[in-house]
């Protein structure tokens, strides 16, 4: 553009000269050729002037165009930054709740396996109770049967010595609690045979099984067959101490003095007595309440 725009003032100054050169031979003339010369000199440098301005002005709207278009770019580049560190923290987060998750899934397949483990180790204890109390019952029969024939008992025994006559319904008929009526009937019976007063305090929160129920019932009885003849009031306290079944009897005579109990000593696992009273130990209430687990657990 700088080389046309020379040209083509060049090419005007050229013809002016020449109009002037044409002047110039004129005679008188030659003061004009020196100013045509000078004027075509100063015209010359003023357009080069003109073209340098007009090459620097082009050259800063090009620095200015590529300016702005390097801070767009930079913008740009900024903006995807951000939308990059965005995404990379997304990223990192789903990843955690991934993890996670895993721990979860990991940590309840864990549980799952314990319980598992404890469930198998359980039913194989119970077999095993099972099995053990199956080998001391008598003649094969179980402590349901065995607890069926002494309920028979008591209830005969109402019948015959407590029941004011034969027609009265038996109270073991449909209760809920057949071993704390056996008890009653026990210290009725025994009222009525030695005048004692015979007293009984249940402290238990619910009904024994059928095993245990006959245990308790039985040591009650050697009680009062030891006391209810030296006593004028006894009283049986059948409560829970711990794990335990706990039998007390305290026994005192007319004037309210205590009267020293003498207990037999009954020979078994899990039976101990001490001082007015006999612990039905853990023994015998785990093997009862496993069995009673086992006979209501439905089959496989």
């Amino acid at each position: 553009m700088l080389i046309s725009i020379t040209s083509g003032y060049e090419s005007r100054v050229t013809s002016v000269g020449r109009d002037r050169e044409g002047s110039n031979r004129n005679p008188g003339n030659g003061d004009r050729f020196r100013w045509s010369t000078v004027s075509r000199t100063r015209y010359r440098q003023r357009v080069m002037v003109v073209a340098v301005v007009v090459s620097l002005l082009l050259a800063a709207a090009l620095a200015a165009a590529l300016l702005v278009a390097v801070h767009r770019a930079r913008a740009a580049a900024a903006q995807a930054a951000e939308r990059i560190a965005a995404l990379e923290r997304d990223v990192a987060t789903a990843r955690g709740a991934a993890q996670e998750q895993e721990a979860r899934a990991s940590q309840a397949a864990t549980t799952a396996t314990a319980l598992q483990a404890e469930l198998s180790a359980t039913r194989r204890e119970a077999d095993d109770l099972a099995g053990a109390l199956r080998a001391m019952t008598v003649g094969g029969h179980d402590p349901a049967t065995l607890w069926a024939l002494e309920l028979a008992r008591s209830e005969r025994r109402w019948r015959l010595e407590v029941s004011p006559d034969r027609n009265t319904i038996s109270p073991l008929v449909g209760a809920g609690n057949p071993l704390h009526v056996a008890l009653e009937i026990e210290a009725a019976a025994v009222r009525e045979e030695a005048g004692t007063d015979v007293r009984v305090e249940w402290k238990l929160p619910a009904p024994l099984g059928p095993g245990l129920s006959l245990a308790v019932l039985r040591v009650v009885q050697e009680l009062l067959a030891a006391t209810a003849k030296e006593a004028e009031l006894v009283v049986i306290r059948v409560s829970v101490e711990g794990d335990d079944i706990l039998v007390e009897v305290t026994a005192v005579d007319s004037d309210g003095t205590s009267v020293a109990v003498t207990l037999p000593r009954i020979a078994g696992g899990g039976i101990e007595t001490i001082q007015g009273r006999v612990r039905l130990g853990q023994a015998v209430s785990s093997v009862t309440s496993t069995i009673t687990r086992a006979s209501s657990r439905p089959s496989d």
